[in-house]
């Protein structure tokens, strides 16, 4: 997975850096499953308990 975080602020190469980043698959990943999950509503019906659309069918209301 890794190694743990350095303790003291020495200089940081780039084999270092390269290797505390996450593989680009598991990045995909994640990328993927937080955009179903946050559009996930838009897809989902009204919940329980909200007024079904208003649809006017006899013209203007008097």
């Amino acid at each position: 997975c890794g190694s743990p975080p350095p303790r003291s602020k020495a200089p940081l190469s780039e084999a270092d850096f390269l290797g505390a980043l996450p593989a680009v698959n598991t990045t995909c990943i994640t990328l993927g499953v937080l955009w179903v999950l946050r559009n996930e509503p838009l897809d989902m019906v009204s919940p329980p308990g909200t007024p079904p659309d208003l649809k006017i069918s006899q013209g203007t209301p008097r």
